[in-house]
């Protein structure tokens, strides 16, 4: 029986101890779970306050700052070259763009007269009409213009759009720049006048005013190309032909009867004066064979006449 009683107090006891830690048990818990809980959302509250930080940095994969350049090439069949050129050039003005380049020629193939009447005659003229647009049209509306181009033309033989990225060539020019200008730049700056050289100094800063503005001009160069895309149309229609009637050079040519039988008779008297003309101007020659003519008969006549028998 003590045995038991023995066991029966130290249960008890076990028992009293177990409850008095199980509170700070409890309460161990919370406290760690808890804790548990905050650094759960930690990273949730870095990687959100970490996003805006990679927002406003430059970068050029941000569609805000992408610069893009874009241009179209259409090669088209028209019926009439000059009032689709007209029309294209009219909806480009309407949207705000400008016509950079606007040319029409008519390359003959074949010419050829024919008869027609006695004192006319016909040119057929062979020609084939054609035409190159130049469009520079808002960036933004380059897709009204080629979704129109299909509804003015008969038939397209090739379009070709393009998209060039220029954002990382426009940063780097920024970027030169902003180094020219930082505490670097005017270092070396400072190095190259310690030379005590007047003229590699002037260089240096010609070279570098030179550079910079170079790059201020190509990047307002691309913005211009940005803000404009270019468009670039061949047109061409069918074959044509253009008849004239002109005057016909044969019978411009022909001469009266009357006037032929003049012109003859003038021709004839001129003939006559010029051989007159001609033989005066050699009467030595004439008056020495004249002499050689008059010596030889003389001397022929004072020969002896033989008679036969």
């Amino acid at each position: 029986m003590r045995i038991n009683n023995i066991i029966i107090k130290t249960n008890a006891m076990r028992i009293y101890k177990l409850y008095r830690v199980l509170p700070f048990l409890l309460l161990t818990a919370c406290g760690s779970a808890d804790h548990t809980i905050h650094s759960g959302a930690a990273p949730d509250t870095t990687i959100v306050s970490e996003a805006p930080a990679a927002e406003n940095k430059p970068q050029t994969t941000q569609p805000s700052t992408q610069k893009i350049i874009k241009t179209a090439d259409f090669n088209c069949k028209v019926q009439n070259v000059f009032a689709v050129a007209t029309k294209l050039e009219q909806v480009v003005q309407s949207l705000g763009g400008t016509v950079e380049e606007s040319t029409i020629d008519n390359s003959g193939s074949a010419t050829k007269t024919i008869y027609y009447k006695a004192d006319t005659a016909k040119l057929i003229h062979t020609y084939t009409t054609t035409a190159q647009l130049r469009l520079l049209v808002p960036a933004q509306m380059i897709d009204s213009v080629i979704n129109a181009i299909p509804g003015m033309v008969s038939f397209i033989y090739s379009r070709s759009i393009r998209q060039s990225n220029v954002s990382l060539h426009y940063i780097a020019n920024e970027m030169k720049n902003q180094a020219d200008s930082s505490n670097n730049a005017t270092t070396i700056l400072h190095a190259v006048k310690k030379t005590e050289e007047t003229v590699v100094v002037n260089q240096y800063k010609n070279s570098r005013s030179d550079l910079n503005i170079d790059r201020k001009i190509e990047n307002l160069d691309l913005l211009d190309k940005v803000s404009y895309a270019t468009v670039t149309i061949a047109l061409s229609q069918p074959e044509q032909v253009f008849v004239q009637t002109i005057a016909s050079n044969t019978y411009i040519a022909h001469v009266p009867f009357i006037a032929a039988v003049k012109n003859e008779l003038v021709n004839g008297w001129q003939i006559i004066t010029e051989i007159f003309i001609s033989l005066i101007s050699i009467w030595p020659l004439l008056l020495i064979i004249t002499v050689g003519i008059y010596k030889y008969k003389k001397l022929r006549s004072k020969r002896p006449v033989i008679l036969n028998d």
